[in-house]
Protein backbone atom coordinates (compact mmCIF):
# COMPACT_ATOMS: atom_id res chain seq x y z
CA UNK A 1 0.00 0.00 0.00
CA UNK A 2 3.07 2.34 0.08
CA UNK A 3 4.01 1.79 -3.19
CA UNK A 4 0.60 2.68 -4.20
CA UNK A 5 0.75 5.96 -1.99
CA UNK A 6 3.66 7.24 -3.43
CA UNK A 7 2.50 6.77 -6.64
CA UNK A 8 -0.54 9.06 -5.85
CA UNK A 9 2.02 11.33 -4.46
CA UNK A 10 3.64 11.64 -7.42
CA UNK A 11 1.13 11.70 -9.88
CA UNK A 12 -1.28 14.43 -7.77
CA UNK A 13 1.60 16.84 -8.10
CA UNK A 14 0.84 16.94 -11.72
CA UNK A 15 -2.63 18.07 -11.26
CA UNK A 16 -4.22 21.50 -10.18
CA UNK A 17 -6.53 19.99 -8.73
CA UNK A 18 -6.51 16.85 -6.71
CA UNK A 19 -9.31 15.55 -4.34
CA UNK A 20 -9.11 11.77 -2.87
CA UNK A 21 -12.09 10.19 -1.55
CA UNK A 22 -12.53 6.73 0.08
CA UNK A 23 -15.81 4.90 -1.40
CA UNK A 24 -17.13 2.04 1.21
CA UNK A 25 -17.18 -1.56 0.10
CA UNK A 26 -20.99 -1.29 0.05
CA UNK A 27 -21.04 1.29 -2.51
CA UNK A 28 -18.99 -0.60 -4.68
CA UNK A 29 -19.27 -4.18 -4.81
CA UNK A 30 -17.11 -5.30 -8.61
CA UNK A 31 -14.43 -3.48 -6.53
CA UNK A 32 -14.86 -5.75 -3.58
CA UNK A 33 -15.60 -8.65 -5.58
CA UNK A 34 -12.24 -8.53 -7.13
CA UNK A 35 -10.48 -7.48 -3.94
CA UNK A 36 -11.66 -10.84 -2.90
CA UNK A 37 -10.29 -12.63 -5.47
CA UNK A 38 -7.03 -11.26 -6.14
CA UNK A 39 -6.47 -11.82 -2.26
CA UNK A 40 -7.64 -15.70 -2.20
CA UNK A 41 -4.52 -16.40 -5.37
CA UNK A 42 -1.77 -17.69 -4.13
CA UNK A 43 0.93 -16.33 -6.75
CA UNK A 44 -0.52 -13.35 -8.31
CA UNK A 45 2.76 -12.53 -9.63
CA UNK A 46 2.82 -15.03 -12.61
CA UNK A 47 -0.71 -15.17 -13.84
CA UNK A 48 -1.91 -13.31 -16.59
CA UNK A 49 -5.05 -11.20 -16.24
CA UNK A 50 -7.29 -9.97 -18.31
CA UNK A 51 -9.08 -6.63 -18.18
CA UNK A 52 -12.54 -6.42 -19.99
CA UNK A 53 -13.93 -2.92 -20.61
CA UNK A 54 -17.27 -2.53 -21.49
CA UNK A 55 -18.05 0.24 -24.66
CA UNK A 56 -21.78 1.20 -23.13
CA UNK A 57 -23.08 1.69 -20.23
CA UNK A 58 -24.52 -1.03 -18.15
CA UNK A 59 -27.08 1.02 -16.72
CA UNK A 60 -29.97 0.91 -19.94
CA UNK A 61 -33.00 3.23 -20.08
CA UNK A 62 -36.14 1.69 -19.90
CA UNK A 63 -38.51 4.00 -21.72
CA UNK A 64 -35.97 3.75 -25.09
CA UNK A 65 -36.49 -0.15 -24.92
CA UNK A 66 -39.12 -1.97 -26.18
CA UNK A 67 -39.73 -5.98 -25.47
CA UNK A 68 -40.82 -7.46 -28.74
CA UNK A 69 -41.72 -11.25 -29.10
CA UNK A 70 -41.21 -12.87 -31.73
CA UNK A 71 -41.28 -16.55 -30.75
CA UNK A 72 -44.81 -18.39 -31.95
CA UNK A 73 -47.18 -19.49 -30.04
CA UNK A 74 -46.36 -23.12 -28.60
CA UNK A 75 -48.17 -25.86 -27.57
CA UNK A 76 -47.05 -25.75 -23.77
CA UNK A 77 -47.60 -21.77 -23.15
CA UNK A 78 -51.57 -22.46 -23.02
CA UNK A 79 -50.87 -25.30 -19.98
CA UNK A 80 -48.28 -23.26 -18.45
CA UNK A 81 -51.06 -20.42 -19.18
CA UNK A 82 -53.32 -22.07 -16.99
CA UNK A 83 -50.84 -23.41 -13.94
CA UNK A 84 -49.62 -20.70 -13.45
CA UNK A 85 -52.17 -18.19 -13.77
CA UNK A 86 -55.52 -20.18 -14.42
CA UNK A 87 -56.23 -18.15 -17.42
CA UNK A 88 -58.42 -20.57 -20.31
CA UNK A 89 -59.46 -19.82 -23.72
CA UNK A 90 -63.39 -18.51 -24.11
CA UNK A 91 -64.07 -21.11 -25.99
CA UNK A 92 -65.52 -23.98 -23.16
CA UNK A 93 -64.27 -27.36 -25.34
CA UNK A 94 -60.80 -25.95 -25.79
CA UNK A 95 -60.56 -25.21 -22.08
CA UNK A 96 -61.87 -28.70 -20.50
CA UNK A 97 -59.32 -30.30 -23.34
CA UNK A 98 -56.32 -28.21 -21.62
CA UNK A 99 -57.56 -28.52 -17.76
CA UNK A 100 -58.25 -32.60 -18.83
CA UNK A 101 -54.33 -31.85 -20.16
CA UNK A 102 -52.78 -29.96 -17.74
CA UNK A 103 -53.07 -32.50 -14.77
CA UNK A 104 -50.31 -34.61 -16.51
CA UNK A 105 -47.90 -31.84 -15.89
CA UNK A 106 -46.41 -29.58 -13.21
CA UNK A 107 -44.36 -26.37 -12.47
CA UNK A 108 -41.42 -26.30 -11.41
CA UNK A 109 -39.55 -22.86 -10.75
CA UNK A 110 -41.17 -21.41 -13.32
CA UNK A 111 -40.73 -24.35 -16.07
CA UNK A 112 -42.95 -26.93 -17.54
CA UNK A 113 -42.47 -30.67 -16.03
CA UNK A 114 -44.67 -33.34 -17.16
CA UNK A 115 -45.01 -36.07 -14.23
CA UNK A 116 -43.78 -39.71 -15.80
CA UNK A 117 -44.26 -42.88 -13.28
CA UNK A 118 -41.09 -42.65 -11.63
CA UNK A 119 -39.77 -38.80 -12.80
CA UNK A 120 -40.56 -35.67 -14.18
CA UNK A 121 -39.80 -34.84 -17.76
CA UNK A 122 -39.19 -30.75 -18.57
CA UNK A 123 -41.12 -29.56 -21.22
CA UNK A 124 -39.06 -27.63 -23.68
CA UNK A 125 -40.06 -24.93 -26.47
CA UNK A 126 -39.14 -24.76 -30.23
CA UNK A 127 -35.88 -23.24 -29.55
CA UNK A 128 -34.62 -25.24 -26.35
CA UNK A 129 -35.79 -28.40 -28.22
CA UNK A 130 -33.99 -27.14 -31.47
CA UNK A 131 -30.95 -26.31 -29.28
CA UNK A 132 -30.75 -29.89 -27.01
CA UNK A 133 -31.45 -31.91 -30.74
CA UNK A 134 -28.25 -29.87 -32.37
CA UNK A 135 -26.19 -30.77 -29.31
CA UNK A 136 -26.99 -34.42 -29.48
CA UNK A 137 -26.37 -34.46 -33.23
CA UNK A 138 -22.96 -32.69 -33.47
CA UNK A 139 -21.89 -35.04 -31.21
CA UNK A 140 -21.21 -33.00 -27.57
CA UNK A 141 -22.63 -35.84 -25.41
CA UNK A 142 -20.15 -37.80 -26.56
CA UNK A 143 -20.54 -41.88 -26.88
CA UNK A 144 -23.64 -41.24 -24.90
CA UNK A 145 -25.85 -40.62 -27.79
CA UNK A 146 -24.28 -43.59 -29.81
CA UNK A 147 -26.87 -46.26 -30.55
CA UNK A 148 -25.68 -49.57 -28.50
CA UNK A 149 -24.67 -53.26 -30.30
Amino acid sequence: MIQYLNLIRTLCQKFEKFELQRVPRSNNEEADQLAKLASSLTTVQNRKMTLLTQDRSGIEDPANEILVNTSKPCWKDTIEAYLTMGSLPADRKEARIIRTRATRFTMIRGELYKRGFRNLLEMFGPRKSEYVLKEIHEGSCGNHSEEDH
